[in-house]
């Protein structure tokens, strides 16, 4: 997620500490500054303040300014801009460029927001195959009667299947990439001013990429039948289903996986361990409430991955709207009003 820096120094109005700041390009903001404070005399001081990262929702109400002779001036920018270089290198940050516990920022379940993008991307990749292949394989064993032993795969294979990989993916590549595996979640983020929209086409395509490999591997696995019968796993509203059911059942389940995922990968409130179980067990649900009307999306890759590899397109759309919006409102109602919340005595 993208991590607001709040750089407090204490300076005199007009110091040339001050003047050097604007020149690295920083923003100023000067609306918190008292008019009537005074320099006094006093030298410039340049002793750093430990920086605390916050997103900038839950900051700038507590920004403050110091009444006494000395201001405190409150300096924003977000990783990954240029001007977070400059802070980085400015003298009255150099040493303290971290949150609030000592350790710098980080994205879901503790993955660097620096990281190379293109290990991020192989792992984004990786784990979007093995969900779908993981989904897909269940859909086509269970439509062909295929079984491991004794009688083949019931309903309840699909969510459990869906559930098991999603949480190993967490556990295994969430410190890489942060595990998005859905554009759902890495959009919902970058629009809540929680993941660099820079970020977004590499994750995207490599999603995707994943997801289309996954279905190429389930036809060659299972056959063409898996591709003509099956249509390798492909989502289908339901026989009677009208189109404003899917996409509301499509935008509830994936608010629901969404909200679970940006819950536990992002408080520190929540114990270690618990991300991976929770966030696959909230798929599993998802695939139990949505898989009898819609066929259970709940991804637009998972959706359009098989639908590309077995050319069919039905209700495709709606795949990709629903979860979209259902994801971005998750991120925003978890960051304006469950985040803040504190835990109960």
């Amino acid at each position: 997620m993208i991590q607001y820096y709040r750089a407090p120094f204490r300076t005199c109005k007009g110091s040339p500490r001050l003047k050097q700041m604007a020149i690295h390009g920083l923003r100023i903001d000067h609306s918190r500054v008292s008019p009537t404070t005074q320099c006094g005399g006093l030298e410039d001081d340049s002793t750093s303040i430990p920086l605390f990262v916050r997103s900038v929702e839950d900051a700038l109400p507590n920004a403050r300014v110091l009444t006494t002779p000395v201001v405190e001036y409150w300096l924003w920018t977000r990783q990954g801009d240029a001007v977070m270089s400059a802070l980085m290198t400015h003298p009255t940050a150099t040493k303290t460029l971290n949150t609030s516990d000592g350790q710098p920022a980080v994205g879901l379940h503790g993955h660097p927001l620096d990281a190379n993008m293109a290990r991020a991307s192989v792992a984004e990749s990786i784990g979007s195959f093995v969900l779908v292949l993981t989904i897909v394989s269940t859909v086509v064993a269970a439509n062909l009667a295929r079984s491991v032993a004794g009688s083949p795969y019931g309903s309840l294979a699909v969510p459990a299947a869906g559930g098991l990989a999603l949480a190993v993916i967490v556990a295994s590549l969430g410190h890489i990439s942060g595990a998005h595996v859905n554009p759902a979640v890495t959009l919902g983020l970058a629009v809540n001013r929680r993941f660099p929209w820079a970020y977004v086409p590499a994750y995207l395509l490599s999603q995707l990429g994943g997801a289309i490999g996954a279905a190429l591997v389930a036809w060659s696995l299972y056959g063409d039948r898996a591709r003509s019968v099956v249509h390798l796993g492909a989502t289908y509203p339901a026989a009677g289903e009208p189109i404003w059911r899917i996409v509301s059942v499509e935008g509830v389940v994936t608010f629901l996986l969404v909200l679970v995922v940006v819950s536990v990968a992002t408080d520190s409130r929540v114990p270690a361990g618990v991300a991976a179980l929770a966030i696959g067990s909230a798929l599993a649900a998802a695939i139990l409430i949505s898989g009898p009307i819609s066929g259970a999306g709940v991804n637009p890759t998972r959706a359009l991955g098989p639908m590309i590899v077995a050319s069919k397109f039905t209700d495709w759309w709606a795949y990709i709207i629903a979860p979209l919006i259902g994801g971005t409102l998750a991120i925003t109602a978890y960051d304006r009003i469950l985040r803040g919340g504190s835990t109960p005595i």
